[in-house]
């Protein structure tokens, strides 16, 4: 039966405000990149001005020393079954000066299409788009068990307040906001496989912007088909302090390292997925050395993860790497590419395509107005494994230093 959960319609209401709002953000964020990207060479020509030329007093302010600043994406894997968990903070070593602070406005959209080879024939070309039914599942596949079909969007606006305390110590909380359902993306998503001839996966027969979850494991069977709209995620702590690396890895040019400690406070609603129901602890080892022009961060990642008892995971240790790469372009703007490798959360859901490591990697651009005002826009997508992790992700936003 459908386990939906109540007041699904009045967090529908509040999620159509709280999209509106992220979209609002996304969009100053895009133009706000891409304005600047424009912009930068009159910036440079600004910059170049000499103290006493008739209008150095309109001269803008002077760009970063490391254009854009922005360091790695932050935005984990936000799969729709794992985006209530902790993951993997990628970051780089430097903490902020004593006293500073720092805000950072987020928004990103992920959408999940995922399901069972055993599944295929409900989602073949014969079939004209209709809704999926919770009948129609469980006819599928007789007799066969571990079966699932994941059909949503999680959209995550956050926001992230930094704090710089000295001798190379920074704090930081995390506080997110979900948005899950059917979403909006759909429709653009398909134009984007039909363009570069990539494969629907079975997504053209099906209704858009539907949402499904269907997970039937060890003669057990969760259901939900009521999106639940929009709800206050789980508060994510930070605490880094910045360390002296070993000989051997200054040696190889990773001159700066850092640990980083995580807490995941369960005060989401783990039923809604905004949360996993459980606290959440994560270690991180944060370093960067320069490559030619740019610069690269590795963040090694443990994480311990409490259970989830909707979904039936256990409690579990979760290892995870990123290695991100940034480069300057123009005066003032950055492009970054980044790798990110992780177990995945639901690896103790036993006998489904959810287990297998998940493999994504993001591409984005960021500019920086001045040296406290910054922006970037990137997207996400999944490799190899692809019933385990989001099918695509965006992601834009918005950092001020104080």
């Amino acid at each position: 039966m459908n386990q939906g959960s109540p007041g699904a319609a009045a967090r529908k209401s509040r999620g159509r405000l709280w999209r509106r709002a992220s979209l609002g953000l996304a969009t100053v964020a895009t133009v706000a990149v891409m304005g600047g990207l424009s912009a930068t060479a009159a910036q440079a020509e600004n910059a170049a001005t000499p103290a006493n030329a008739p209008n150095a007093s309109n001269a803008v302010e002077p760009a970063p020393a490391v254009p854009a600043e922005w360091g790695p994406f932050t935005n984990g894997n936000d799969f729709l079954l794992a985006a209530g968990f902790l993951a993997a903070h990628p970051g780089t070593p430097a903490s902020l000066p004593g006293g500073a602070w720092e805000v950072e406005l987020g928004y990103g959209v992920a959408n999940t299409f995922a399901k069972s080879q055993a599944l295929g024939g409900l989602f073949t070309p014969q079939h004209a788009r209709r809704a999926v039914t919770t009948a129609d599942l469980d006819a599928a596949a007789p007799g066969r068990d571990s079966i699932f079909y994941i059909d949503g969007e999680v959209s995550r606006t956050s926001v992230t307040v930094r704090r710089g305390l000295g001798n190379g110590i920074e704090i930081e909380a995390i506080l997110p906001v979900q948005d899950i359902g059917g979403g909006y993306t759909d429709g653009l998503i398909e134009g984007f496989h039909k363009a570069f001839s990539l494969n629907q996966s079975g997504r053209l027969t099906v209704s858009r912007n539907g949402y499904t979850v269907y997970i039937r494991n060890d003669g057990e069977r969760f259901v939900r088909t009521d999106g639940p709209g929009a709800g206050a995620g789980d508060v994510v702590l930070g605490a880094k302090s910045e360390l002296r690396p070993p000989a051997w890895l200054a040696g190889i040019g990773f001159g700066e390292l850092a640990v980083q400690g995580l807490l995941k406070l369960p005060t989401g609603n783990a039923r809604d997925f905004y949360g996993s129901g459980s606290a959440d602890v994560g270690l991180q080892l944060l370093s960067t050395r320069p490559l030619g022009r740019g610069r690269i961060d590795v963040t090694l990642a443990a994480l311990v993860l409490g259970a989830d008892t909707d979904l039936g995971t256990s409690a579990q240790t979760v290892a995870a790497v990123s290695v991100a790469y940034e480069r300057p372009l123009f005066a003032a703007s950055s492009v970054l590419a980044q790798f990110d490798v992780s177990q995945s959360p639901l690896r103790t859901v036993r006998k489904t395509a959810l287990t297998p490591t998940t493999y994504l990697i993001s591409f984005g651009a960021g500019h920086a107005f001045t040296p406290r005002l910054s922006a970037v826009v990137g997207f996400t997508e999944n490799l190899l494994n692809y019933d385990n992790s989001a099918d695509i992700a965006v992601h834009f936003g918005l950092r001020r230093r104080f």
